[in-house]
């Protein structure tokens, strides 16, 4: 059986609070906007897809050795931005201030992957967390205009002591997220 698998990095709870505390009053107003669930924000690292259990213990090997070679170290998220862009976004979402760390971490998780079967991704990696998805036709009229405050907003400092390797069951409420395991990092 196959697992729909990603790589990431768990946001403190006071971190995810601030966030939904900002969400919350929008949710209501701008339906067309598919909202991160509080309990689900999170920074993807790597998606990995369907996998199944060889490919599993691969990837914990391959995340336990580069674990190993990392300290923990702090994130602050800031700003709100939009994929392409602002005014007319399909994807919403939390910037990172001073994330050389997290681009090292991702750097180093991708060529352990590629060594164990693993397609290395072929564009940068663009450190953000995803608070909102807007549906296909969308345009959530006054939505730019209501985020356009928030592209200064500091939502606060979340340390990364440890990455986790995450399953995605696809539900019609929306993604339910488990560990699969957790890899402390201890460099």
């Amino acid at each position: 059986m196959k697992t729909r698998a990603f790589i990431a990095v768990n946001i403190v709870e006071p971190v995810r609070l601030e966030i939904d505390s900002v969400i919350a009053p929008m949710r209501q107003t701008y339906r067309g906007v598919k909202w991160v669930k509080r309990e689900n924000l999170h920074l993807t690292l790597k998606f990995l897809g369907d996998v199944d259990q060889g490919q599993i213990r691969r990837v914990e090997f391959a995340l336990q050795g580069v674990c190993d070679l990392h300290r923990p170290f702090d994130v602050v998220l800031r700003a709100v931005g939009g994929f392409p862009n602002l005014k007319q976004p399909k994807v919403l979402w939390i910037g990172l201030e001073n994330d050389t760390n997290l681009q090292r971490l991702h750097r180093d998780i991708d060529a352990a992957l590629s060594d164990v079967g693993f397609t290395r991704e072929d564009k940068p990696f663009s450190a953000h967390l995803t608070i909102g998805r807007l549906r296909d036709g969308d345009n959530s009229t006054n939505l730019a205009e209501k985020l356009t405050p928030l592209k200064t907003k500091n939502f606060g400092l979340s340390p990364v002591s440890a990455i986790a390797l995450l399953s995605s069951r696809l539900k019609q409420g929306g993604p339910i997220y488990s560990v699969i395991r957790e890899f402390p990092l201890s460099g």
